[in-house]
């Protein structure tokens, strides 16, 4: 039936009632002779059970309504949290992480600020922070708060729902028994309890998203890094020199290139063992990577020779940087008996618009078995033109295309691993 319909609806009614009224009539009057004979209250108890079952029935809508209001708010949580999780799982590197953060929080925080730490082994690392209205915490700050949070679970009867440690909730990152960050929210305005209990709903799938991001860290660094002397490996070493021939095309800015071998390292492994060998490739590694630029990459080339690139640099600059390196090392104690190995380097800058890495590798080793050739404990400079020794291995790979716009990684990220 229809709202136009109303008026059929109340004239079936009056219509009803007027049937009905004569044995209705009758009905109430033999009611009342059965209530004036045995002296019975039909009526009260019938107004009364009425109400009751009013009240009844009030109260299941109240209640169905209140339910239906809890179905739709773990429904919209469930969602929240299926959303969070699936941004988290696409989620391969930290700032891929920190976008996913910015985006999805604020549905569990409101616009409260937030600071994420990761815990590796003993070190603490800044995710993310964000703070709208008000100043950021240092990582000092972080730091202590974190550590505090990481005490307040080891009490008894410590809160699951966070810790509160000033203005901060803090919920420890834990997956299975290892700690893998903490994630703190400002507390003003109060985080509510529900709040509190879809917050802690929320880090479990932040939790597992860092140790992922952990555990998929340390595989690229094996795989790019050589474990001995934290180096990059070759491959990666001349991947990065070709990119940065390819910028240096783009820029037309110089890069010079070190190659570097330690001298007599067959004697000192002859004489004092393979441990004491992996010992001085280890410290010249270290070594590297202290007197150098932090922008400058330096990869292991193979046994006792490394590759060393130099962005932005002229071939006088590389000299320089060449004979900083080779005094540092007339300094460092190898451990061998108190002796100290001595290096011989050779030194190329690219020509301009040269992307062959191998032609510019070949002219340096050429420069270095000249400085070998001479004595040793020298360096050599590659002359313009001069014969490079040949290195098919460093040819570009043909899956590679293009002739500028080659993808390679970055320089800053491949700075960070190398000296991580």
């Amino acid at each position: 039936m229809s709202r136009t319909d109303a008026s059929l609806a109340v004239s079936l009614v009056v219509a009803t009632i007027t049937l009905f009224s004569q044995p209705l009539k009758q009905f109430l009057d033999m009611v009342a002779s059965i209530e004036d004979q045995y002296h019975l209250a039909f009526l009260p108890a019938l107004t009364v059970l009425s109400v009751a079952f009013a009240i009844t029935q009030s109260r299941k809508r109240v209640e169905s309504a209140a339910e239906a209001r809890l179905s739709r708010a773990r429904s919209a949580e469930l969602g929240r949290l299926l959303t969070f999780g699936n941004a988290l799982a696409s989620s391969l590197d930290e700032e891929a992480l920190q976008r996913t953060l910015c985006q999805q929080l604020p549905a569990f925080f409101g616009d409260r600020g937030y600071w994420l730490l990761a815990r590796r082994g003993k070190v603490w690392i800044e995710v993310a922070q964000a703070s709208p209205y008000g100043p950021q915490l240092s990582i000092e700050s972080q730091e202590q708060l974190a550590e505090q949070a990481l005490l307040g679970m080891a009490t008894p009867g410590a809160d699951r729902l966070g810790i509160e440690l000033e203005e901060v909730v803090c919920f420890p990152l834990i997956v299975g028994p290892t700690v893998v960050g903490v994630l703190g929210v400002q507390n003003a305005p109060e985080l509510a309890p529900t709040d509190r209990i879809a917050s802690t709903a929320a880090v479990a799938p932040l939790a597992l998203a860092l140790r992922n991001l952990r555990v998929l860290h340390e595989l690229q660094q094996q795989g790019i890094i050589d474990q001995l002397t934290g180096c990059l490996n070759r491959a990666t070493g001349v991947m990065n020199l070709q990119g940065e021939l390819r910028r240096a095309r783009r820029s037309r800015r110089p890069v010079s290139i070190l190659m570097i071998d330690i001298d007599h390292f067959k004697t000192i492994n002859d004489t004092h063992g393979h441990l004491a060998g992996d010992a001085v490739l280890e410290k010249l590694g270290v070594l590297i990577g202290q007197v150098l630029r932090t922008t400058d990459i330096r990869c292991r080339f193979g046994g006792d020779e490394f590759l060393v690139i130099l962005p932005e640099t002229p071939l006088a600059g590389a000299e320089q940087a060449a004979t900083k390196l080779r005094a540092a090392m007339k300094t460092l104690d190898a451990g061998i008996d108190g002796s100290r190995p001595t290096l011989s380097i050779g030194i190329a800058q690219a020509e301009r618009g040269e992307l062959d890495a191998a032609s510019l590798v070949g002219r340096a080793d050429a420069a270095l078995y000249k400085a070998k050739q001479s004595g040793r404990d020298a360096l050599r400079a590659a002359e313009p033109n001069e014969p490079a020794r040949d290195y098919p291995k460093l040819q570009p790979s043909p899956t590679t295309t293009g002739d500028d716009f080659n993808v390679e990684p970055t320089r800053a990220a491949v700075a960070r691993a190398a000296s991580s």
